[in-house]
């Protein structure tokens, strides 16, 4: 076992050196911030489970402030949010809602110093933070509304938070998560979104501290021998994020069908020099919009004691 995590260490320490000679020849070390956010912008460390949920469509390039959610029932979606205001939740329903699109935009300055001496080490730092930071902040926002939707809904099931016998606590999981899904099933079987009971998938979002009892429960068998049937009757896939509020809770989800996100602008860098604080300015901006239609769409399963 320590052999395997040298190997690991060795490994990681070998790439984090090919990255410090990447920079090291004067042609090759950036000049300016905007380089160096642009090498890492297309890196995904941060959390983009939300995508497996939403439908997402690209407006890039096109002239328009929103997109429209045909036959809304009951939905959910974000006011435009001003700087430095928070995100407001408000209701949609009717024939026709307007899912508009948001700004949303930070700022870091880098002293020119940094570039001047190369240091690496600050400037890769800085550089992976400030992408993180962005595409985490859309993450939560999209998020944010599935959790402000489950608060609407309320949950279906109620399981205890506690696993003394934790053969039978999967057993009564998965159960849950097979009503929640049913449910769904059954509140959206008219609404033309083309459901099969065989094959439809379902995405379980799970915070951090419920992943293992989740996924145990998306495997237990009826029986204790591995020939036995899953107690699970639905197409499952899990979906884990440490952004969720409530973490006493799992939502299942119909990904897809009204539940909508718009990209109207990809995080977007601007650049400027203070000659007054010898600082580069790096200005990053993202627009986009999100919205759940139908709230049949999703339901949720408390764990209490």
């Amino acid at each position: 076992r320590f052999s395997k995590v040298q190997e690991f260490v060795r490994a990681n320490e070998a790439i984090r050196n090919a990255q410090v000679q990447a920079f090291t020849l004067p042609t090759d070390f950036p000049e300016k911030p905007l380089d160096v956010i642009q090498r890492y912008q297309l890196a995904t460390d941060y959390d983009t489970g939300y995508e497996r949920i939403f439908d997402t469509r690209n407006f890039a390039g096109v002239k328009t402030n929103g997109f429209d959610v045909l036959t809304a029932s009951s939905g959910l979606t974000f006011r435009d949010v001003k700087p430095g205001e928070k995100l407001k939740v408000y209701q949609m329903s009717g024939e026709k809602q307007r899912c508009y699109f948001t700004d949303y935009g930070a700022a870091l300055g880098w002293h020119r110093r940094l570039f001047e001496e190369g240091d690496y080490w600050t400037i890769e730092s800085n550089a992976i933070e400030f992408r993180n930071k962005a595409y985490s902040n859309k993450a939560a926002v999209h998020y944010a509304l599935l959790e402000a939707a489950a608060d609407l809904k309320g949950c279906c099931s109620v399981v205890p938070a506690g696993c003394s016998d934790c053969h039978a606590d999967a057993i009564s999981i998965a159960k849950s998560i097979n009503y929640a899904a049913q449910t769904i099933l059954t509140n959206t079987k008219n609404k033309g979104y083309g459901l099969n009971p065989q094959s439809t998938q379902f995405v379980v979002l799970t915070p951090l501290g419920m992943r293992g009892r989740v996924r145990q429960a998306l495997n237990v068998r009826t029986q204790s021998f591995g020939e036995s049937d899953k107690v699970i009757d639905f197409n499952f896939l899990q979906v884990t994020s440490l952004m969720l509020t409530n973490q006493n809770r799992i939502i299942v989800a119909l990904p897809g069908r009204k539940i909508m996100s718009g990209d109207k602008l990809d995080l977007t860098l601007f650049d400027d020099f203070d000659i007054l604080s010898y600082t580069d300015t790096v200005a990053g901006w993202m627009r986009f919009g999100a919205c759940i239609g139908d709230l049949d769409q999703i339901e949720c399963i408390t764990f209490t004691a």
